[in-house]
């Protein structure tokens, strides 16, 4: 037995576990490859891992009826086409069905794919966040700063992966702000998220569930290369090339600052067993949130999920699967908050 096996206890137990995506690149958060990787490493430990694509209703019913011991969820809903295109929210259905999943719920996924939303949140737990102002695709007023003040940073309200940030994020007067929502209702095709912009050093936080119930935080420092405009921000061409350097946290201090705030972060927006946290500093060193991600890539490589767990447990990829697999079997993580010690 190995090391992984002896941790976890989970030696071909007699599971049957389904490793759900879609095919559809607009609501799978898992990719193919990652997915045939988490299959493939499963498969040691159990005895019964497929990876199932779920694209429509019929395929979402298909996998209730099987009911299977686990879902590894990579997708956070699926369309209804006999309803409008309404949302069937993937976690809700396991719940009303008992069937266990990895991640968040229905509600917490929901203020995760909705920063404005997510933002809100936090703003009503007093937890910081950069002033915002949301700029509807079907609002016909001209959009202004109003209250708010310059540099501001514009993105796409409900996109993923850099999608719609570009050297024109940063914007400084009013021309600059009204160019970059039109080019996002035009081309993302989606509200515009509008917040008053950080200079400071930005942060991803991996959080973890711990099989005592608590939540650990792994933080990166992420730093991506200055653009044309001496900006640092990490655009669609930064992320999709992993252009961006992934440093270890490792001063104690700063580690438990950045680490604490991303959990009292992840939990304000309902999240459970693992996620991220997107923060940045302002000119004191002052943590702000960004946006949450539930369902991070999990690719065995550059993910940065994976970088932090190894640089925070010391252990690999294998071992960051079975952890998530026992933490969906076993769900009083969600109900138990640790604080993040700076001596770890």
């Amino acid at each position: 037995m190995n090391n992984n096996e002896s941790l976890f206890n989970v030696s071909k137990q007699p599971l049957r576990i389904e490793v759900v995506r879609s095919t559809s690149k607009f609501i799978s958060s898992m990719s193919d490859v990652s997915a045939k990787d988490i299959v493939s490493l499963l498969s040691k430990h159990y005895s019964d891992v497929i990876m199932t694509n779920v694209n429509t209703i019929a395929d979402l019913e298909a996998l209730v009826a099987r009911k299977p011991d686990l879902v590894f969820s990579g997708l956070y809903f699926i369309r209804d086409e006999a309803r409008n295109g309404a949302k069937v929210w993937l976690a809700d259905i396991l719940e009303q069905h008992g069937i266990p999943y990895t991640g968040s719920d229905k509600h917490a996924n929901r203020l995760s794919l909705n920063k404005h939303l997510a933002k809100q949140r936090l703003v009503e737990q007093g937890i910081n966040t950069p002033a915002f102002k949301l700029a509807r695709r079907d609002d016909t007023a001209p959009v202004t700063e109003g209250s708010l003040q310059f540099p501001l940073f514009v993105k796409p309200s409900n996109k993923s992966g850099g999608q719609g940030i570009d050297v024109f994020s940063v914007v400084h007067t009013t021309e600059q702000l009204q160019d970059k929502v039109r080019s996002i209702h035009e081309n993302d095709h989606t509200d515009a998220l509008i917040e008053e912009y950080l200079s400071g050093r930005e942060f991803s936080v991996a959080i973890i569930g711990d099989l005592d119930g608590g939540l650990m935080p792994m933080p990166l420092e992420l730093v991506a290369a200055e653009d044309s405009n001496g900006d640092r921000i990490r655009s669609q061409i930064i992320k999709s090339t992993d252009s961006e350097d992934m440093n270890e946290v490792t001063d104690p201090i700063e580690r438990a600052l950045v680490g604490n705030f991303a959990v009292d972060a992840f939990r304000a927006i309902g999240g459970a067993g693992y996620g991220r946290i997107d923060l940045r500093f302002n000119s004191a060193c002052v943590p702000f949130f960004l946006e949450a991600n539930h369902i991070p890539s999990l690719l065995q490589i550059d993910s940065s999920f994976l970088r932090a767990y190894e640089f925070t447990y010391g252990k690999d990829y294998e071992a960051m699967l079975l952890q998530l697999v026992q933490l969906a079997l076993d769900r009083n993580y969600a109900t138990t908050r640790q604080e993040f010690s700076p001596n770890l």
